[in-house]
Order: structure tokens, then C-alpha cells, then sequence
């Protein structure tokens, strides 16, 4: 992308995050309101960021705020409100018809996540409704919830596809009456550099979560805390509400078993990237990690350089597009260039769903998935440079 590091966008970068403080400054924001130059582009910000409830709390009342931006303000967040409260009755639905049909699930971000950092499901924004079950389950779940208008969009068949199972984390449901989304997890992490995750942790001592007067259950805040560190930094924290979790979660408890989270980390060998998250939110928010856990992270110069690094980069006014480099810190703490030739081999001679949707293969045939592979590969190519031809064909004709 075309660089715009923060200092090209002061105002909207620093007040957006001033915005999603834990107790922010009203003369900060009083004066970082009275410097912005385009408030379109600021509201949005702060809407693809996923803050805009936070961003709304914070500005309704400061003076220097046109009186237009602040009724846009307003309706905004009502609307957010409104579509949160709607999702969140339908989770409670789903969640009460998994258990009636013996299916257990947990209730992962969205509405749960928002209780459990704001006390209040409409504080924060979400697109859709995570649910994580079992892999045996994923079938009999989707086909239960046909019944209910939630279609998804390849034959249903291809859920009992191994190589499928195998690949993929999770698959999205839509209800087109009310156009709701449900991700449907069985696994909530996939590939190489997390071929150690347990998805069995993310199951075990589930926590029971309060919304609107009904019990959900979700996860437990150490296994909770590990997620979205590690769901942040596998996406180099492309949006501020991610690290604004991570800090509200840390304040909203202070009795987190650091010890068994970083062991956690370590059996799993994705310290690096926990690291990393933890270095994110203290820079940004000062969050209040126990300061032997900062000191560990701060140990690794790679991760600090990444960080500073990341910050000069991604908070412009869209969500950013990151420069392949940041994906080094990948690698931080790994041996060797194993892992990025890997990495290599995983992006380009691996099936992926693309293959799998192509033609639904039993078990047994799911080598040929790699000769579909090959196939696609080389018709998207040709295809490519046929295009390139025509094109440049097309402009010799123009001018000549």
C-alpha cells in the first residue's frame, strides 16, 4: 500500500485511540477533536476498526464536535445497538437449540465477549455469531439449523468430507431473513505454525456467561485471554478493537493465571505471537500485564522492532493492508528457516477449500485433490496472461 504511517493521519489516529481508553482524557479529546479535518473519514475509522460504540461514549459530549457529526454519531450507535440486540436473541436461540438436541457448544466473541468486558452486549461491535462445537457435531448442527432458515452455501454433504475437516476451522451460516451470520468452529485455529494448538484447551472448564438473563457458556478468561491474543497477532492486529479486547479483559480482571497461560503458550509453541499481542496493547493502552510478563516480552528485540514497527504502519483510515515483511515476526523465536519454507509449501502446494468445493472426494481419493490443485493453478494463470494479451492487443489496436 501507499505508506500513510500516523504521522500523516495525528488527529484521527490519536483520537480514536484516545477514544477507546479505559478512562479517557476529555481535554485530550477536546483538542484532538478540535484538529480533525475530515470527520467522514474519521467515523469511518472508526466504524471498520469495530470501536464505534467506544468512539460514540467518549465524543457525545465534547464541545468542539460539529452538531451533524455528533447526530451521526448517535443514530450510528442506536443502529449498532439495535443489530446487537437482535444478534444476541438469536444466539441465545441457537445456543438453547444445540443444548435441547444434545450438541454442546460454547459462544465465542460477539455478545458474549461484550458482557464480559463492558458488562453491556451493546458497547461493542461484531458482524456475526462464533460458535465452536465439536467435529462430530457439525453435520447434525447444520442441518438442524436448516430448519431455521440458516443456509449454507455448498451442499451439506461436504461437511462429512475429511479432507474438508482436515483443512478448514470453521464454515458460515446465513439466515436471510434478518441476514444474520453464524460461523460454525469445530477448531479455532488452522495450519503449520499451529499444528500444536489443542483445540481440546479451548473446550475444557467452559465459564458461564450472564446475557440478557440467560446462561451461555463460553470461554473460560485464561483459555479466553490466549484466543484473542493469538487470533490478534495471526492477523497483525488489523483492527483496533482486537487490542482494545485484550486491555478491557485485563482490567476487567486482574487475578488471570499468567503462569498458566504463558505454559500454555509454550507446549503450544506460539509464545512468540503472545508475546507480540501483550506488546501491542501495552504500548497502545498502557494495559496492566503483570510487569515480569511486559519484561519477558520486552526480552525478544525482534518483537518490540515489530511492534514499533506495525504502529508507524496500519492505523490509517481503512483497515490496512500490512507489508508482507511484518509477516516475519511469524518467525520470531523459531529455529531456522524451517518455518518459512513451510510457509511456502503451505500456501502453494496444499489443497485448500477452493479444491475440496471443486468435487467432493471420499477419503481414500483425497490425493487427487493435489492434481485439482495443479489444475486450478495453471488454468488461473493462463487465464491471467491470456487476459494480458488481449489487453495489450486491445491497446496496440487503440493507437495505431
Amino acid at each position: 500500500m501507499t505508506e500513510k504511517i500516523t504521522s500523516s493521519y495525528p488527529s484521527l489516529y490519536n483520537l480514536l485511540i484516545e477514544c477507546c481508553r479505559d478512562a479517557p482524557d476529555s481535554v485530550k479529546l477536546e483538542i484532538l477533536a478540535g484538529n480533525i479535518a475530515d470527520w467522514a473519514e474519521f467515523l469511518d475509522s472508526a466504524y471498520v476498526h469495530g470501536v464505534f460504540p467506544l468512539v460514540y461514549k467518549s465524543l457525545k459530549s465534547v464541545a468542539s464536535i460539529p452538531d451533524d457529526v455528533k447526530l451521526y454519531l448517535k443514530s450510528t450507535n442506536l443502529e449498532i445497538a439495535r443489530r446487537n440486540m437482535t444478534m444476541t436473541a438469536e444466539l441465545l436461540k441457537i445456543m438453547k437449540l444445540l443444548e435441547e438436541n444434545g450438541i454442546s457448544a460454547l459462544a465465542i466473541k460477539g455478545p458474549v465477549l461484550s458482557q464480559i468486558i463492558y458488562g453491556d452486549i451493546t458497547q461493542r461491535q461484531f458482524s456475526d455469531l462464533d460458535i465452536l462445537i465439536q467435529e462430530k457435531d457439525l453435520y447434525n448442527s447444520v442441518e438442524l439449523l436448516a430448519q431455521y432458515e440458516y443456509v449454507f452455501e455448498h451442499p451439506i454433504k461436504f461437511l462429512k468430507n475429511k479432507t474438508l475437516l482436515n483443512t478448514e476451522k470453521d464454515i458460515a451460516l446465513k439466515k436471510s431473513s434478518s441476514n444474520i451470520y453464524i460461523e460454525m468452529h469445530w477448531r479455532l485455529f488452522v495450519g503449520r505454525l499451529f499444528k500444536k494448538t489443542d483445540i481440546s484447551l479451548f473446550r475444557v472448564f467452559p465459564h458461564r456467561c450472564l446475557v440478557q438473563g440467560s446462561e451461555v457458556a463460553t470461554l473460560d478468561k485464561e483459555v479466553l485471554m490466549l484466543y484473542l491474543l493469538l487470533h490478534g497477532s495471526k492477523h497483525l492486529w488489523e483492527r483496533v478493537e482486537w487490542i482494545v479486547d485484550i486491555d478491557r479483559l485485563i482490567r476487567t480482571d486482574d487475578n488471570l493465571s499468567w503462569e498458566k497461560i504463558l505454559q500454555w503458550a509454550e507446549t503450544m509453541e506460539i509464545k512468540p505471537m503472545i508475546y507480540f499481542g501483550i506488546m501491542v496493547s501495552h504500548t497502545l493502552f498502557l494495559t496492566p500485564f503483570p510487569e515480569k510478563v511486559v519484561d519477558m516480552a520486552r526480552q525478544n528485540p525482534n518483537i518490540v522492532k515489530a511492534v514499533d514497527g506495525l504502529i508507524k504502519q496500519i492505523y490509517t483510515n481503512h483497515i490496512h493492508n500490512i507489508n508482507p515483511s511484518m509477516n516475519n515476526y511469524y518467525f520470531f523465536g523459531l529455529e531456522g528457516f524451517k518455518y518459512k519454507i513451510y510457509k511456502i509449501f503451505s500456501t502453494f502446494y496444499e489443497p485448500s477449500t477452493r479444491e475440496i468445493y471443486f468435487v467432493n472426494l471420499p477419503t481414500w481419493l483425497s490425493p487427487l485433490y493435489y492434481f485439482i490443485l495443479l489444475f486450478n493453478t495453471v488454468y488461473t494463470q493462463v487465464e491471467l496472461w491470456w487476459r494480458k494479451i488481449v489487453k495489450s492487443e486491445d491497446v496496440r489496436r487503440k493507437y495505431t
